[in-house]
């Protein structure tokens, strides 16, 4: 490594050697490129294969939110989810700690363990139903069709670019556009 690189390229190893070491290629190339146009010899180009905090593997990139919103559609609290992961594993620590009377999701949030512990609440469970349910449970159509304010929440949510294409390379950078994006949704 260079005492002082004049830039900077982050990523996994996985990554490079998945692609046969086409990123650790890249930076060569760039370096000699620009010391033939700069003339810089001392040019040097960083190269950080174990940075997680900056290079981080797909997997592991915050790719998903899950919120809880209350019944005007503001948001309650978030949770971030690579993409690689069901939704269900988010609900736990979604709902830890928060009363509510009712919870209205759709077909990702049917699973068993997640009724039973609204059962336990005492909320009402407004879940659409996957169709290989071995006991379907009857939910409440009219309510259901409140689901559009989460709906509605994200289509606001997404309206900020940066959000949108998830530029931020850390969960706490995204988790902090996404607060910030909240409070001048709810401030609208």
């Amino acid at each position: 490594m260079a005492t002082n690189p004049h830039a900077f390229l982050s990523y996994t190893r996985l990554d490079d050697e998945a692609h046969y070491g086409a990123i650790t290629k890249l930076r060569k190339q760039l370096e000699l490129r620009v010391r033939v146009v700069t003339g810089n010899r001392e040019f040097t180009i960083f190269q950080d294969i174990e940075g997680i905090e900056f290079g981080q593997h797909w997997q592991s990139r915050p790719d998903e939110a899950l919120a809880l919103t209350d019944a005007l559609g503001n948001l309650v609290r978030f949770v971030l989810l690579p993409g690689n992961r069901y939704d269900t594993v988010g609900v736990e620590p979604l709902i830890q700690d928060i009363e509510f009377e009712g919870l209205i999701a759709d077909t990702a949030f049917d699973a068993d363990w997640i009724i039973g512990e609204l059962n336990e609440r005492g909320a009402k469970i407004v879940i659409s139903q996957r169709p290989n349910r071995r006991a379907p449970l009857a939910i409440d159509r009219e309510i259901y069709k409140w689901r559009h304010l989460i709906e509605n929440f994200f289509g606001r949510l997404k309206e900020f670019k940066r959000i949108a294409m998830r530029s931020d390379k850390t969960n706490e950078s995204f988790a902090g556009i996404i607060h910030l994006a909240a409070a001048v949704i709810g401030s609208r």
